[in-house]
């Protein structure tokens, strides 16, 4: 149902006035009529008014990487095309609250302590605030410790005191998005000399909640598509510590163990779901080096030891273009592949591969406001950007199937894949041991994370919007393993009713009726 007809319902005389939409707006209500999607309407109310009109449009090369490579190719010969905003909040309105009783219609700011990589710090709402035309992620060191629930892999809780406090932010099951380009104009937090903090602005599939490790389990790292060849224990590499995949593609009977009544959930069989990620940035300090960005897509199941998508001469012995490439190596970006190397020689460890690069930043990135970005191509590719610089791409060449042999034994794990599923975004100021040195007598605290705008844009043509779409739906899982989502009764709201039958994706779901909610409640 359209937003007018909505405020009509609830407004009655009041509404008689059609709503009026921003220029930005209505370009996403047009271009939602050729494809269809005029379901997805109400999601209009999340491209923020305030968006400037002449940021209504991103222009991007959306061609292979020939087309597209600022290195080989004149900037003049390269096409660009237009990407229309379907999502966008610019933080004009101050004192905005973003834990879940706030029911604000984008964004989540977590309660929770983040076990997955040790953090040195919880995350609390309160340290989520607006003012003066932007968002601000304060860490905070505490004068006693404060308490917050850590929910494990097996469903227990254990409260966690920590002496700092800081925030994170996501769209978990109210924003999601299925391609296109995200970006964040951002200021960082503290300097490029002291080492500690830990800004990130990533993105996850809608089946995962990040920190909740009973949801991420057996979802998170994977984009897989295959039966078998690394889907499960018994054909991962040895040393993989990736549990074996919840929804893979084997078909399995009702007595085979591991099995899942796909059609409650409206999924297909011999479909196999997944809770992929990608990092826009990880911002670290690196003492004696500066301050540098990693620009990461997570993957499982593991490749073969000794074997590595980075490797270069990899696709030209098979005739193939390279999966990877660092057209920011030429920009004062320095692009590169990243260095860091986990058990196997390369970027990762045993429970994700990291298909990483690193850029290198400099001190403006701290004092003025920088922009970064991905642009996602679901099967094809992602390009990482800064400032409007293409650094770094990787394509599905780079994901393609491989056999390595493992002490005497050949394994293969098949073609691992470009993200397809629903993403959320997330974003967040830690501090970890786990990703880098922290000086903490040397940090200075408060520490401040400021966010001027976040943006979302498609191609008109491929609008797809919402956490719960009919190819990929996410919604009934979620509301019929609610206990693996949650450690707050309050969390509530943010699920739609667990049916007990086969069902149709609906397109309109608990993250709709939040946004909608918001509006009703504006006018009250």
């Amino acid at each position: 149902m359209l937003v007018s007809a909505v405020l009509a319902q609830e407004q009655g005389d009041a509404a008689s006035t059609a709503p009026s939409y921003s220029t930005c707006q209505r370009q996403f209500l047009d271009a939602l009529v050729p494809v269809g999607r005029n379901a997805s309407a109400p999601m209009v109310d999340l491209i923020d008014p305030d968006t400037p009109e002449q940021d209504c449009i991103k222009r991007l090369c959306l061609g292979d990487y020939a087309t597209c490579d600022p290195i080989a190719n004149n900037a003049n010969d390269i096409p660009y095309s237009d990407m229309i905003l379907v999502f966008s909040d610019e933080f004009n309105t101050d004192g905005r609250e973003f834990g879940v009783k706030a029911r604000d219609p984008r964004w989540t700011a977590e309660d929770i302590y983040y076990f997955p990589t040790q953090d040195i710090e919880i995350y609390k709402p309160e340290q989520v605030t607006t003012s003066g035309g932007h968002a601000t992620i304060t860490m905070e060191k505490l004068r006693k410790p404060e308490h917050a629930i850590s929910l494990q892999p097996n469903g227990e809780k254990w409260d966690v005191a920590k002496n700092f406090k800081s925030g994170m932010v996501n769209s978990w099951n109210k924003f999601c998005f299925t391609g296109g380009y995200m970006e964040m104009n951002v200021k960082m937090p503290g300097d490029d000399k002291v080492p500690g903090l830990w800004p990130a602005f990533w993105a996850m599939g809608n089946l995962g909640r990040a920190g909740y490790m009973p949801s991420t389990g057996g979802f998170w790292p994977y984009s897989y598509n295959e039966c078998g060849k690394g889907s499960n224990s018994s054909s991962a590499i040895p040393g993989s510590l990736v549990p074996d995949q919840r929804v893979s593609a084997c078909r399995l009977s009702p007595e085979d163990p591991g099995y899942v009544n796909r059609s409650r959930y409206g999924f297909e069989e011999g479909k196999a779901r997944n809770s992929p990620e990608f990092d826009v940035f990880e911002v670290v300090v690196v003492r004696g080096i500066g301050s540098e960005t990693s620009q990461t897509l997570q993957m499982a199941p593991l490749v073969p030891q000794g074997t590595s998508w980075a490797d270069l001469d990899w696709y030209v012995q098979d005739g193939v273009p390279e999966g990877v490439a660092y057209p920011g190596g030429i920009s004062f970006l320095r692009t590169e592949g990243n260095q860091w190397q986990g058990r196997w020689g390369r970027p990762g460890n045993e429970y994700q591969d990291s298909l990483s690069a690193i850029s290198h930043l400099n001190s403006t990135f701290y004092d003025s406001y920088h922009t970064f970005g991905v642009d996602w191509d679901p099967g094809n590719y992602l390009r990482w950007y800064v400032d409007g610089l293409f650094a770094y791409e990787i394509n599905a060449n780079a994901l393609r199937e491989i056999t390595g042999n493992v002490s005497g034994e050949f394994i293969t794990i098949g073609e691992r894949m470009i993200p397809m599923e629903p993403m959320y975004m997330i974003f967040n100021l830690g501090m970890s041991r786990d990703f880098g040195e922290v000086d903490i007598e040397n940090l200075q605290f408060p520490a401040e994370m400021d966010i001027d705008y976040i943006r979302v844009y498609q191609r008109p043509d491929k609008v797809n919007v919402g956490c719960d779409p009919p190819d990929y739906p996410t919604s009934q899982w979620i509301a019929c393993h609610k206990k693996d989502f949650m450690t707050n009764p309050d969390d509530e709201i943010l699920f739609d009713e667990c049916l007990s039958r086969a069902f149709a994706p609906s397109t309109v779901t608990a993250s709709m009726m939040i946004a909608l909610l918001s509006i009703v409640l504006f006018f009250f």
